[in-house]
């Protein structure tokens, strides 16, 4: 019976360990969310929705805007081709690593159109150069090739030379009524698009128009799905959904048209900025060194402001508007700020641990670990929701996660002197 109690003791203080290290997810306060409102109509915001736990928690609407406004996404619409890509992808029209001229039969002969693949396209790596003005789809199969596929990341032609490729794939069905039925519709999204090219093809780029309370509907399947929580209808699986954020090598702060929280190598920013019109310092660097900003932060984003944030950490879902008029160069970052606060996130690194690193992250095999006093350490892995799921001691700063499924995890290192630290992981496999 001692032997009971004393075991007993030891497992409610582990727990009382994790919990000091694995924060339940908690909503902006009113104080946090008025703060970030306000920034957001100061810069001619109109839409301000905070979605948490899947309850919208405030709906405002401001200069103008209402909850039937037909919305302008701009590059915002990029998140919903990069998604299709992923559908089209799961429903076996394309296969992602496949050269598109296969069905851009235009390229057969050119040696470097004919290298890249539906990948390059959805992560903006084709190497292509941006054009402008173009009237057709087809226009867009002109793009010269300043680099090799796979190489560099280019703000460019690519969304809609996919659209093309996918048109071609489809055969009958329109790449619009695909997305209706594959996308929009399970969802209970209604798009409009406008500005369509001469063709009567969408703008994939940035032609899509969602009304001002729908938008958040997409960020909640991507959250919920991401969470294993989804329960709507059948779109995508969660193995599938972890290619729309999978880091590029080209630019790993972005995934299927969706911009990431994730790390960028000094000499992949300073060429992603001279080649793009410095849009990573101006745009992704102050998000990727904001601490209040957790790491699996997930936005699409469009001109003027228009952004669909998604934080799963946080089970936030986030929805802001503006008009093409709106004044004022609007930043993420100090909207995200204002609305983030400091609270902590489902998990938080410890900021006064040594400067300890683990990669890949995204993971699928192994896992290593630098930056770690000692010769031995142990790994505990938690998932979403903070159950634990294993306990391993290694000593030699590598551990294998070969058996862990897709998804979101926390790793909670403890040495030899009895520190302990958390971080996030993310396995994609």
């Amino acid at each position: 019976m001692q032997k009971y109690i004393i075991h007993l003791s030891v497992i409610l203080a582990m727990q009382f360990a994790i919990t000091d290290l694995i924060a339940q997810p908690i909503p902006p306060t009113a104080q946090q969310m008025d703060a970030a409102e306000q920034y957001s109509v100061s810069m001619g915001g109109q839409t301000f929705v905070v979605i948490f736990q899947g309850n919208i928690i405030i709906e405002s609407y401001q200069n103008g805007g209402n909850a039937d406004n037909l919305q302008l996404l701009g590059s915002g619409t990029k998140g919903f081709t990069g998604m299709i890509g992923a559908i089209a992808a799961y429903d076996g029209i394309i296969k992602l690593d496949t050269p598109v001229v296969e069905v851009l039969t235009e390229w057969i002969g050119d040696s470097a159109k004919s290298k890249i693949t539906y990948r390059h396209l959805l992560t903006m790596s084709s190497g292509l150069e941006e054009l402008k003005d173009q009237t057709l789809w087809t226009d867009f199969l002109a793009a010269k090739v300043l680099y090799p596929a796979g190489s560099t990341f280019i703000y460019g032609p690519d969304p809609n030379l996919f659209g093309l490729a996918l048109q071609r794939k489809l055969g009958s069905e329109k790449v619009v009524d695909y997305m209706n039925r594959k996308l929009f519709q399970p969802l209970g999204i209604r798009v409009q698009w406008q500005g369509n090219f001469a063709d009567g093809n969408p703008q994939l780029s940035g032609g899509a128009y969602v009304r001002a309370n729908e938008w958040y509907k997409f960020g909640e399947f991507v959250r919920l799905t991401l969470q294993d929580q989804w329960t709507g209808p059948a779109i995508l699986p969660k193995q599938q959904m972890m290619q729309v954020i999978q880091s590029s090598q080209a630019y790993p702060a972005y995934g299927f048209y969706w911009w990431l929280k994730e790390p960028v190598a000094d000499s992949v920013a300073i060429k992603v900025n001279l080649i793009n019109s410095n849009i990573h310092t101006t745009q992704i660097k102050p998000i990727l060194d904001e601490n209040k900003i957790p790491d699996d932060f997930m936005m699409c984003r469009g001109a003027y402001g228009q952004c669909l944030y998604v934080i799963p950490s946080r089970d936030l879902v986030v929805v802001r508007n503006a008009p093409a008029s709106s004044t004022g160069f609007y930043k993420d970052v100090e909207f995200l700020t204002r609305l983030l606060g400091t609270n902590t996130t489902s998990v938080d690194d410890i900021a006064d641990g040594p400067e300890l690193r683990i990669f890949p992250n995204p993971a699928n095999d192994m896992l290593y670990i630098n930056g770690l006093e000692g010769d031995t350490f142990n790994c505990q892995f938690y998932n979403y929701n903070g159950q634990f799921l294993s306990d391993e001691e290694t000593s030699n700063k590598s551990i294998s996660v070969k058996d862990l499924p897709t998804g979101f995890y926390t790793l909670i290192i403890s040495d030899t002197k009895g520190n302990r630290y958390a971080k996030k992981l993310v396995i994609n496999k």
